[in-house]
């Protein structure tokens, strides 16, 4: 998950800066909070990535035989089968902040700065905005990243290669079965993070804002939550800040996920975030 992701948790590390905690229309007043040291890290961590996943790349390839065997691995998504809820409203839940500080307090012990890490770690992502609204809205030192299922969607159920969506009162949505296209770039400015997205189509010619969806590396297995994109069009679909899809990066956790489980994901949240774990 750290390469995979660390370029959005440079980007959220920055957008903690500029105040999450108070309400966007109060922040975008805020006095500017100088970030360079952040914008650094972001160009570094791209780059980093981007050497690290062509790498990788290239032993998969020499693995696999071919490109197109390669492609044909993460053709299906058997590793993400099951029902979704939103991670970060999870996260949040008071029942779970002990256990948020127990874990920063493997990096940290003063509690201010304890207290400031789980306000950052739970409220940095709990923007509102996307797309063109939020690129007029925000600026490179100061911004919110929405990780909210989009479309009053409150679960998405991934059954073999069928994806579906259905609102807080259990009415579907939308339901879709969906083929493998392509791995989709990531991109922050110049910064690039290749094969980030994993893009699947449907090809039902009604399914709109559901047409595509990207998925990251993330997986219940092993990252205890999931990551991913939907649209209606592919184009912009990996840039984290321009486009129809800027500053949004749905993330979903089982629905039937047990306290193993979501320690697990808080824990590898805060080794990430504050102990910058690999």
């Amino acid at each position: 998950m750290k390469r995979k992701t660390a370029m959005l948790l440079a980007l959220v590390m920055t957008a903690s800066l500029y105040g999450c905690g108070s309400s966007e229309a109060e922040n975008q007043g805020a006095v500017e909070t100088s970030t360079a040291a952040v914008s650094e890290e972001v160009a570094e961590t791209a780059t980093e990535a981007t050497t690290e996943t062509e790498e990788s790349s290239s032993d998969a390839s020499a693995e696999a035989g071919s490109s197109e065997e390669a492609g044909e691995a993460g053709a299906d998504l058997s590793a993400l089968e099951g029902t979704y809820i939103e991670l970060f409203p999870e996260f949040a839940k008071e029942e779970y902040k002990d256990w948020w500080v127990e874990c920063i307090n493997a990096y940290e012990t003063d509690e201010a700065t304890v207290e400031s890490y789980y306000k950052m770690l739970t409220e940095s992502y709990v923007g509102t905005l996307k797309g063109q609204e939020a690129v007029d809205t925000y600026t490179a030192e100061s911004f919110l990243f929405d990780c909210y299922f989009e479309n009053d969607i409150a679960t998405i159920t991934i059954d073999g290669n069928t994806i579906s969506g259905a609102d807080a009162d259990g009415n579907e949505i939308f339901s879709h079965e969906y083929t493998y296209v392509e791995d989709v770039d990531a991109a922050y400015g110049e910064a690039v993070m290749p094969g980030y997205f994993h893009v699947y189509k449907t090809d039902d010619v009604d399914a709109g804002d559901y047409t595509y969806f990207a998925f990251t590396d993330d997986t219940p297995a092993g990252e205890y939550h999931i990551e991913f994109r939907y649209g209606a069009d592919l184009e912009g679909m990996g840039s984290f800040v321009d486009g129809d899809y800027a500053y949004w990066m749905a993330s979903g956790i089982l629905q039937d996920y047990d306290e193993e489980m979501i320690h697990d994901c808080i824990k590898l949240f805060v080794d990430e975030n504050v102990g910058g774990e690999e």
